[in-house]
This record gives C-alpha cells, sequence and structure tokens, in this order.
C-alpha cells in the first residue's frame, strides 16, 4: 500500500553518510544507511517494501500483509557532492532483515509512483530466486528488487580462525572451474544431492578431490548475480531451452549468485560463498573470481525489465559514442572503467570481495577494456589501475588480466599490460597456449617459440620488470576447446548453440578422425597428445593453469563456446573415476613432480644457460627438441639434472644421451599407464643404452643423479590426501549445518532452559544433537550436563609454541606439561632423510612413572609451524587409534588435539643442537606396538615415508611368534620339499612355508598382523597370474596370531605364487611396488608326476587321433 512522502511509522529519517556505499546496517542493529551515487540529478526517492508476512509489521503497526514506501531525500540536507545519502533509525525490536528497496531519480511531473525503479549498484542482496529455479521461465520476467541482508551473514560470520594461504604466485597451480558445473552432474553424488548440486555447498564437497589433484588455487568462471535465462534461443538439435550457463553478463557486482545457493533464505548466499571460500582456505587452497567489469548485463538481449547503472549516469558509467553504447567487448556495451566515479566504483567492489568475503584476487575478463578512457582509447596509465595499486585493501589482492578485448589490434596487450605503479599484474598468456598447440601437433618451424615459452617468455615480460611467474600458462580455458577436443576436433561444432559463434582458430588436431571414434590407434595417440600438452603445462617456467575436466579429459563434443550449455559443460564423476589410474593419475603426479622440482619451474628469474642445456638443430624445421635443465637446489652431492625431449612428429626419432651421466626414466608418454610416469625417482628405470627411441608424438622425461639422496619422491598428492582423511567428514558436518550455526553469535553458552523444559525427551536429545555438532566444529566441545541442564563449554583447541615468524596460530590456550626428565640417553627407533631434512624417533624410559617417553626430533624443517600427524598402532597392521587422555595431555610442548581418524601435535621450537623435538608419555599399561605418522608444513606440504607413513615400532615382549612359525614348519615338513619366506609388513611378521609334493603344493601363512585377506593366485616367467583366488586369514592357536592355509592343485603350480594383502579400510598392500612373490621348492616326486601326467595326455591325444 502507498504511504505519504518522507512518512514510514516508527522510523525516524536523518542525514545520514555518504560511505560506505549501497545499503549498511550498524554492526549492532538500529539503523540503516543508504547511498547512491548519481551525478547531475536534482531529485532523488528510496522505495521501500516491507514484504508480506514480514515480523516486523506490526513494530511499525502496519498490515502484516506488508507495504511500500516513498522516502523523498532533501538535496539540501541528503547530497554530498553527487552522492545522495539517508539514515533511517529503526524502532527497538525492529530487523530489517528482508526488506526490500530501490531507487527512483527525477521522477516526471515529481510523482515516483510509476516511474523507473532503479536497482543499487552496490547492493549486498537480492531478491532473485534460488538454486531449485535455475533458468526456470515461469512467471514473471527476472526484475530483481535489493534487499537488505541478513547483518549477521556480513557482520558476525564465523571465520573459526581460518586465514587466507597467502601463495606466492610463483607457486600457484591453478584450477579453472565453474561452481555449477563442477557438482551438478547426478554422478556427483553428494550429499543432499537435490539441494546442494551445484551450489556453493556442493564444491565445498569436492575439495578433496582438488587436493588429490594437487592444485592450490581455484579460480571461479563468474559467481557474482547474473540472469542464466538472459538467453532465448534453444538447442535446434534437441528443442532444450539453452541459458546463459557461463556468467558474463553481471546484474550486480556485489551479490554473490543466488542460484549458487542452496538455501532460499536472505543472505544465505552470503553465507554459503563465505563458507566455501572459508574451507578451501583451511585446505591451503585460494580463491580467485573471475570479474566482468568490461561490461554490464543491463539491455542484454533486448530486455528492460530492471535499470541499473545507465539509468543513474549512463555517459559516466558507459563508454558513449555520440550517445550510443560502444562495444569493444563484443557483448553491447562497454564500461568506462576509468571514468571517476566509476573507477572508484570498482574498487570498492573489489575491496568487498577481499576484505569481508576472504577472497585471494581477480582474473580480470577483457581486461584491456579496462584500459580505454572516455573516448576509447587505450591508455598504459589508466586511472583504475592507479587506483587499485594505491588502495592498502588490495595489497594482498593477486591481480591477473586477460588482457585483450574485442578491438583488434589496440585492445591485445598481452606482454605490456600497465600495472599502474610497480609491476604486480600477471596475465593469462594466449602466446604461449598458441604456440605450445602448435608445437605439440606437429607445425613446422616452432621450435624456437616453444623455447621461448617453456622459458618463461621473457620477450613479454622482461622487459618491463616483471618475472616469470607473471606468465599464466594455459593450454586450454573455458572460452575454447577442452583438452580431450583439442586432440579430438579440426573444427568446432557450435551448432547445439542456435547460433555460429566460437573461434575459428583453435590450432587443434582430431589425430585423424573428427569427433569420438573406435579405432584404437587414433585413441591412443590422443591420449599421447593430451600427455604431451600436460607435460609442456607443468614443466614450463611460470604459472600453470588447468581448465576442470582435463584431468580425466572431458569432452563438450567439439563445442568450443558453451557460455550457453549447461549439461554439455559438466564435469562427470564417473569418467573421472575411470580415469583414475590413467590420466587423472599422470596429472597429479605431473603436478607433484612440478612441486618437488620448484627450483626449476617456480622461478623468481628468468631460465638463462647456465640453466638449461641445449641439445637441438635450431635450423631444422621438424619440432623435435631436446634439453637438459640443472636442478641447482638438489639435494645430494654431485650433479642432478632433468633431461626433457618432445618428438612433435611423425618420425621415430632418437634421443642422444649424455654418455658421462646415469639415465633414469621418469615419463615416457607413448608407454601405457603405470609406466607412462613413475610414481618416484626410486621406482625409475634406468636406461641401459647412450641413446633413447622415441615414438611418434610422444616427449619423455629423464633424471641424472649422482647422490641418492637426489632422488624425489612424486606421489605427495597421494600422501597429501591420505593424510586428510578426515576431510570428507568434516565436509559432510558442514554441509549439515544450519545457517545460523556459521554465525559468531550463536556461539554464546547454550542452555536447554533456552528450548523450554517442557520438550519431549526425543526433542531434548535433537537440541543436545545440535548444540554439540555446532560446539564441534566451533573448536569446543560439551563435557556433559549439568543437573541444572545447562552445558558447559571446554576448549579444545591447541596452540603450538610461540614463534614470532608465524603467521597463523590456532586459538590461544593452555600449554601442555613441562618438559619431561629423561632417565637415560635412549634407544633410537627411527632415523630417516626426507630430502634435505631430517627425521629421528628415540625412545627413554620415563623417569616420574613406569613407561616409555617418545621423543620425536626433526631439523631443517624451518621456523615455520610444523605438526606431528600421528595415532598409536596396538598391534602390527592395525589402523591409527587415539591414545588415551593422559597421553593426550603429556605431550610437549603443547597438548595434543584428537581429530577423527588422527591426533596432532605441535612441534617446539628449534633447540641448540639444531632439532626441533615432540615428547609424548606412554604410561606402561597403554598398549604400543608402534606411533604411525606423518609430518604437516601447513598450510599443503605433507610428507611421508614415500607412499608409506613413517612407522617408530615400540620393542615387544617376546613373541608367539616364532613359535606358531616352529610349528607350521614342522608340520608343513612332513612328506615335502620345504621352503620358508619371512617378510616385515606394516610392522608386524609374515612368513610363508611352502610344500610341495606329488598332490601338488600346499603354502601356510603365518602372520602376527590385525586382520587381513590374502589375495593369491599362481604366476608365470612374466609375472603374469594366471588366476586369482582370496581368503581371510583366521585365528591361530598362539594368542595373537593368524594364519591362514592354500592348497594348489598340481596343474596348479608354477615356480612362484603371487599374492597381495588386504587390510581393513580396503587398503591394499604390495611388496614395494610389486606384488608379494613366494618361490616355491622344487620337488623330485612332484616334477615326476607331473611328466608322468603329460606323458598320459599325450597318450591320450595319441590314441583319440588312431581312432579317425
Amino acid at each position: 500500500m502507498g504511504q505519504s512522502p518522507g512518512k514510514i511509522p516508527g522510523v525516524e529519517v536523518a542525514q545520514g553518510a555518504p560511505k560506505p556505499k549501497g545499503c549498511s546496517e550498524a554492526p549492532q542493529g538500529g539503523s540503516l544507511n543508504f547511498t547512491l551515487d548519481a551525478p547531475g540529478r536534482s531529485a532523488a526517492w528510496l522505495y521501500l517494501v516491507l514484504p508480506d508476512g514480514h515480523e516486523g509489521s506490526s513494530i511499525l503497526g502496519v498490515d502484516s500483509r506488508g507495504g511500500e514506501f516513498y522516502l523523498q531525500l532533501d538535496s539540501g540536507k541528503h547530497r554530498t557532492g553527487d552522492t545522495w545519502h539517508v539514515q533511517l533509525v529503526l524502532p527497538s525490536g525492529f530487523d530489517p532483515k528482508g526488506v526490500k528497496y530501490m531507487w527512483i531519480l527525477d521522477p516526471k511531473d515529481g510523482r515516483p509512483q510509476g516511474a523507473t525503479r532503479i536497482l543499487d549498484p552496490c547492493a549486498k542482496c537480492l531478491d532473485s530466486r534460488y538454486a531449485r529455479d535455475w533458468n526456470k521461465r515461469e512467471g514473471a520476467k527476472y526484475s530483481p528488487m535489493a534487499v537488505v541482508p541478513d547483518r549477521r551473514a556480513l557482520y558476525d560470520f564465523d571465520w573459526q580462525g581460518v586465514k587466507p594461504p597467502d601463495h606466492h604466485l610463483k607457486d600457484l597451480v591453478i584450477y579453472e572451474t565453474h561452481v555449477r558445473g563442477f557438482t551438478r552432474n547426478p554422478d556427483s553424488k553428494l550429499q543432499d544431492w537435490d539441494s546442494t548440486a551445484g551450489t556453493f555447498l556442493g564444491f565445498i564437497q569436492k575439495i578433496p578431490h582438488l587436493l588429490k589433484l594437487g592444485v592450490n588455487a581455484v579460480e571461479l568462471l563468474p559467481v557474482y548475480e547474473f540472469d542464466e535465462t538472459a538467453c532465448p534461443r534453444k538447442n535446434p538439435e534437441n528443442g532444450e531451452q539453452l541459458c546463459h550457463f557461463w556468467g558474463y553478463s553481471t546484474v550486480n557486482f556485489y551479490v554473490p549468485m543466488q542460484r549458487f545457493s542452496s538455501r532460499d533464505r536472505i543472505g544465505a548466499a552470503i553465507v554459503g560463498f563465505k563458507t566455501m571460500v572459508r574451507e578451501l582456505h583451511r585446505q591451503g587452497i585460494e580463491v580467485i573470481l573471475d570479474v566482468v567489469f568490461n561490461h554490464t548485463a543491463e539491455g542484454a538481449w533486448g530486455e528492460h525489465y530492471w535499470h541499473s547503472w545507465a539509468a543513474i549516469a549512463k555517459n559516466r558509467y558507459y563508454i558513449l559514442s555520440h550517445g550510443q553504447d560502444t562495444n569493444y567487448t563484443g557483448c553491447g556495451n562497454t564500461v568506462s572503467a576509468n571514468d571517476p566515479m566509476a573507477s572508484d566504483w570498482i574498487v570498492d567492489c573489489l575491496c568487498y570481495w577481499v576484505d569481508e568475503m576472504h577472497v585471494d584476487g581477480f582474473r580480470f575478463d577483457l581486461a584491456s577494456a579496462l584500459t580505454r578512457g572516455g573516448d576509447g582509447k587505450v591508455s598504459m596509465d589508466p586511472l583504475l589501475m592507479r587506483k587499485m595499486a594505491q588502495e592498502p585493501k588490495l595489497q594482498r589482492a593477486k591481480f591477473i588480466a586477460e588482457a585483450w578485448d574485442c578491438s583488434w589490434p589496440d585492445g591485445y596487450l598481452v606482454g605490456k599490460f600497465p600495472s599502474g605503479g610497480p609491476p604486480r599484474w600477471a596475465e593469462w598468456n594466449g602466446i604461449f597456449r598458441d604456440t605450445i598447440r602448435c608445437f605439440i601437433k606437429g607445425d613446422a618451424g616452432k621450435k624456437g617459440d616453444f623455447a621461448t615459452r617453456i622459458c618463461g617468455s621473457s620477450d613479454l615480460f622482461k622487459h618491463n620488470g616483471r618475472k616469470p611467474f607473471h606468465s599464466i600458462n594455459f593450454i586450454t580455458a573455458h572460452d575454447g576447446f577442452t583438452l580431450k577436443d583439442l586432440v579430438s576436433y579440426n573444427g568446432k561444432h557450435n551448432a547445439c548453440n542456435g547460433e555460429n559463434s566460437g573461434d575459428d582458430h583453435n590450432n587443434s588436431w582430431n589425430c585423424g578422425h573428427e569427433g569420438e571414434t573406435g579405432d584404437g590407434n587414433v585413441k591412443h595417440l590422443r591420449n599421447r597428445q593430451m600427455r604431451n600438452f600436460l607435460v609442456a603445462l607443468f614443466m614450463s617456467a611460470g604459472t600453470p593453469m588447468i581448465l576442470y575436466g582435463d584431468e580425466y579429459g572431458r569432452s563438450q563434443r567439439g563445442c568450443n563456446n558453451g557460455w550457453c550449455q549447461d549439461a554439455r559443460c559438466w564435469f562427470s564423476w564417473s569418467d573421472a573415476e575411470r580415469e583414475e589410474n590413467q590420466l587423472n593419475r599422470f596429472v597429479r603426479l605431473l603436478i607433484s613432480l612440478r612441486k618437488q622440482y620448484s627450483g626449476i619451474f617456480n622461478r623468481t628469474e628468468f631460465m638463462s644457460n647456465k640453466d638449461i642445456w641445449w641439445r637441438v638443430h635450431w635450423d631444422d624445421p621438424y619440432n623435435y627438441i631436446c634439453y637438459v635443465l640443472h636442478d641447482h637446489q638438489a639435494t645430494g652431492k654431485g650433479y642432478a639434472g632433468l633431461l626433457v625431449a618432445f618428438n612433435a612428429g611423425h618420425e621415430v626419432r632418437s634421443c642422444d644421451l649424455p654418455t658421462d651421466k646415469p639415465w633414469y626414466r621418469i615419463i615416457d608418454t607413448n608407454l601405457a599407464p603405470p609406466k607412462d610416469i613413475c610414481e618416484d625417482e626410486a621406482s625409475s628405470t634406468k636406461i641401459g643404452s647412450h641413446n633413447y627411441v622415441m615414438q611418434p608424438y610422444s616427449c619423455i622425461v629423464l633424471k641424472t643423479y649422482s647422490d641418492k639422496s637426489s632422488i624425489k619422491q612424486f606421489a605427495t598428492a597421494d600422501a597429501e590426501y591420505g593424510a586428510h582423511q578426515d576431510i570428507n567428514l568434516h565436509m559432510k558436518e558442514i554441509i549439515r549445518r544450519r545457517m545460523s550455526m556459521e554465525f559468531t553469535s550463536s556461539l554464546g553458552t547454550p542452555t536447554l532452559q533456552d528450548v523450554g523444559r517442557k520438550q519431549s525427551d526425543a526433542a531434548m536429545e535433537r537440541v543436545q544433537s545440535m548444540v554439540r555438532m555446532r560446539s564441534l566444529m566451533s573448536g569446543a566441545f560439551l563435557e556433559a550436563l549439568g543437573e541444572e541442564d545447562v552445558v558447559s563449554k571446554q576448549e579444545v583447541s591447541f596452540e603450538p609454541p610461540k614463534r614470532q615468524s608465524s603467521k597463523l596460530l590456532p586459538p590461544t590456550l593452555p600449554i601442555g606439561p613441562a618438559k619431561p626428565e629423561l632417565g637415560c640417553k635412549g634407544t633410537q627407533v627411527l632415523a630417516r632423510d626426507v630430502g634435505n631434512k631430517k627425521i629421528e624417533v628415540w625412545l627413554h624410559p620415563a623417569v616420574s612413572e613406569d613407561g616409555v617417553v617418545f621423543e620425536l626430533r626433526a631439523t631443517a624443517f624451518g621456523e615455520g609451524d610444523l605438526i606431528f600427524h600421528w595415532g598409536v598402532i596396538e598391534r602390527p597392521g592395525a589402523a591409527w587409534t587415539h591414545p588415551p587422555e593422559e597421553v593426550l595431555q603429556s605431550s610437549w610442548p603443547a597438548r595434543s588435539k584428537a581429530i577423527p581418524g588422527a591426533v596432532q601435535t605441535y612441534f617446539g621450537e628449534e633447540e641448540e643442537d639444531g632439532f626441533r623435538r615432540v615428547f609424548i608419555t606412554f604410561p606402561s599399561k597403554v598398549k604400543v606396538a608402534a606411533v604411525n605418522f606423518v609430518l604437516h608444513e601447513p598450510p599443503n606440504a605433507w610428507h611421508k615415508a614415500g607412499r608409506s607413513d613413517f612407522s617408530a615400532e615400540f620393542p615387544q615382549a617376546p613373541s608367539l611368534f616364532k613359535s606358531a612359525a616352529d610349528r607350521a614348519v614342522k608340520a608343513d615338513s612332513a612328506g615335502k620339499t620345504v621352503r620358508t619366506t619371512w617378510w616385515k609388513v606394516h610392522g608386524g611378521n609374515l612368513m610363508g612355508i611352502t610344500g610341495v609334493s606329488a598332490e601338488g603344493a600346499l603354502v601356510h601363512f603365518i602372520t602376527d598382523l590385525d586382520e587381513i585377506m590374502l589375495h593369491y593366485g599362481s604366476g608365470d616367467a612374466y609375472n603374469k597370474w594366471l588366476f586369482a583366488r582370496s581368503v581371510n586369514f583366521q585365528e591361530a592357536p598362539e594368542s595373537g596370531i593368524r594364519e591362514v592355509v592354500v592348497q594348489l592343485n598340481p596343474d596348479e603350480v608354477t615356480h612362484r605364487l603371487m599374492f597381495v594383502l588386504k587390510f581393513p579400510g580396503n587398503l591394499w598392500v604390495k611388496d614395494g611396488s610389486e606384488d608379494f612373490k613366494l618361490w616355491l621348492p622344487e620337488d623330485e616326486s612332484f616334477a615326476q608326476a607331473k611328466v608322468a601326467s603329460q606323458k598320459a595326455l599325450l597318450a591320450k591325444a595319441e590314441s583319440q587321433e588312431g581312432l579317425r
């Protein structure tokens, strides 16, 4: 219902302030401030709508069906310069959350009713629909209003002490992805898929995939409000309604995309986005947003159902020519980013995302358009870049330019994008993309350009003081072919878009057949080419970026412009699972290899002749290139380096190896998995000749070293993933939480009196469960319910030893007990080198009580946080368990924290002998066979013993294992030739007793390991399994011992029995990198019986032949 101008029941209208921009509520509530920059306007009205059923209706004394109010502003009181502003002082108890508002400027005849309503460009929340209504066309046209958000979403969000990772740009591995496309596929198997798929909360559930892959930054396609229904076309192939999927058509730059929110609540998109950022940061993954300030969605597709910048000051917000929009962006309009007012708006928006939403950086779409002045000309010293460089709130943010727009050639600024100050901006290196594509597919004469690109593109970045890491290297991105399509299609197939869009210059090659094929040779060539591209990407100087799905070979079926496609652009989790041990494995090991050789690839200076040795004939137009990268940071003595060679053509080429060094194969893309890339250099294959034959369209990476300590482990990503066993559980807890649980205002000590004493026991149990879950996720736990039903809260977070250099410290908590007294020097039970680092474990008799003091020493790990991530093994082969609370309390220098599946203890400061230490006291009553552990250097470095956890075994009392083994040998030796073999497995013992006789073979296994299964079969001369069977170990007569007996028929007996062991939790264990082999003894009676059997078969065959 309409109200008289300037009158809102119970609300006092005050002058207000020109800042902050948009609508802001006082942190403790009670007032609202509204602002709008509107130069040249003489009259302004604030239009307010109280929604139907708003809980504040009764306080204002209006009808519960809501109402509308027109508030006229006084230009003398409510305007400062070009900014209109007003403050509304609210009546006590009134919560403005959900109140809608718009602006009206210079209405005709001075009457606001019926005038154009203008959307606040700085609104933080809109009344648009949520995830369940994605691309919904029914009902009214898209025409959002600004909404006063839940102030808790802005002021009270619980970041739980999680800080941005703050990685250096040189160390980033960027993963470009789309929030909806990443998890919308039904095969994502998300918890609550119907509500969370394609949303910020759905994205959280797939963070473990990113960790396992090894990326440490996500670059998200637009995540602020856009109208996905602003695409009127249908797919001509199937009649499907298309949509604006990518999101490069912004409606409001401050509002997180509300169709990415799973909850239909005011401010839910803000909370969902913040929760996603927090959980990514918790795992050491930065968040970079793709921002589209070069144009807006205003007036797109001829739709004019909402109005914003153009209705405020079109000649200030847009670059115009003769009063009409210019089109440097290909999208219908171009933002005048260097207008003083428009540039202030852009900088304020960036500050909001960094300061309030905690994002780490921005990729600026068509960034060259942002350098243009009001006349449309490119400036090399644009106002916007100067303001961004000078803004303190943006000092930690990373800036990445897509350094071109749709005007050629003046808009192509790759290698010369202006920084507005000291060299800072990174750039998408489109020249890197084009050069690598041409070289790998065999275009002649590309060797020199290829060499320049892999060395950091010094021709583009060195002249203006920038570094190799300012080059964002990529092969594919959202705009263009996926990696799979790049090797599967010669041309675009975009008929599904209903338009002739997309680039015709793809530098792609279909490898002999357009699109999908069953031809094995073509498929093998495509697999090689994808791996060749990936090696070129990750083994180049610069900052690599990979497109989502390229790790498994995602295809868009030849569509190279998926802007309006939805399902076609979804990540397929079932396809990714099928490629788990194929391309997926190759990518994650390759990323890990890059991290291990960070000194070569994560460079701060461009490569020179001291870093690389070229072994190439530059005048030969054929694309064969070979070079050696010197590893100046090798940990061992003597020389170490990598030889890399690409044979990007149809010829077989011989790679001549330097003859004075041994060479080991790490990568050969011509080989089938798992030989295409080794898991660690210790298992790499030594090359026995002075040359390596390279097949067409393949590449190799070889390693040479003089000292074994230079050997590196590439499966770090797998180790990190394994050490994060609690992540999935944590993510599921996050998804189950109610939105209010993300606010610090809900962290006060709860009481069950608050929910009433008359509730049923079932209701009371639900309340307790909710409170416990909230307290668990906030770093506190509930001890018990007191006699008066008051829940007490005890902090269980933990504090590391104080170090001034440490940036991230957990919440303050009581320090652990005094450093324990040691009875004597003790016994060393573990000593391992981890690259140039070293760890030792010593066991000492406890002085103050009967027990053992466990001492872990670590050296050369630096001054940052170092965490002992461990668990107790109660018997050999058992899973990690938590020790009793008294053990956790005994640790020094800080008490330990139990988390799901493990325990965490912080190391102390470095002592005079160079070691940092952890001490833990185990009373004699605590049963310990071993302590298994990994070491964690936050945010994302994990150290293991190769592919296994470190294991410090405790001396045990004389075991019954020997007596059990003696019993088995004695029993199995009767009438047979016997051989025994003994292994140490996971800190336990395993013995195999093989007996062979004329009746076949009997194999008896004895172990003191916990519950395990034997998976076995006979092996031929090539170690190929002839059959496979499984059997579980059973309890033996001796306590704590298990055994199993396997019988082989004579025709099943070969020289060896192959087997692997399966532990609980689906853990499969081999003998290093190969299956266990148990060699069977030679037995004369068995040999004679086999000869007799063969003669009998031969005689039978001859008899049957005679009958014919």
